[in-house]
């Protein structure tokens, strides 16, 4: 019973934040703040917003180093830890909701064969070269393809 209502409560939390980037007054995903390690990621590369992804001005950033915060979903079923997954702006997304837009979906390669071990509700910043490509995944098309350099808890 207790693991019914849990996913009451995922569907329903995911179920809003899905609506999050619909300009409907719900919390908007992860923002740059002014932490020491978001701070350290900025002037390693150029750290962006999803808004940006959704604008005429992505073109801008194809090929370059940026840095972008948001919530993991594994694309790999290997004992937890990854190396693939999709960066998306709210957490829960493609797991008990439908995905968000394309253009809202990042796909993330780690380089070097690198694994983590992450938590599906916490955010993340993931600093890569990034690129305008589209790659499917089992949850939907991502737009984006991102060549994971770093990864950090986001604060």
């Amino acid at each position: 019973m207790r693991f019914l209502y849990w996913c009451l409560a995922v569907a329903t939390f995911s179920t809003l934040a899905y609506f999050a980037n619909r300009d409907i007054g719900l919390p908007a995903p992860p923002r740059p703040s002014e932490s020491p390690t978001v701070e350290a990621a900025a002037r390693r590369s150029r750290l962006i917003e999803w808004v940006t992804l959704r604008s005429s001005d992505v073109g801008e950033i194809d090929g370059k180093e940026v840095s972008l915060a948001g919530y993991i979903v594994p694309l790999e079923d290997d004992g937890d830890a990854v190396s693939q997954f999709l960066l998306i702006p709210f957490a829960g997304g493609c797991v008990h909701t439908p995905p968000p837009p394309s253009n809202q979906m990042v796909y993330v390669q780690l380089k070097g064969g690198r694994r983590i071990r992450p938590n599906i509700y916490e955010p993340y910043l993931v600093q890569g070269t990034f690129h305008v490509s589209s790659r499917k995944s089992l949850y939907g098309t991502a737009e984006f393809v991102m060549e994971g350099m770093q990864l950090q808890p986001f604060e």
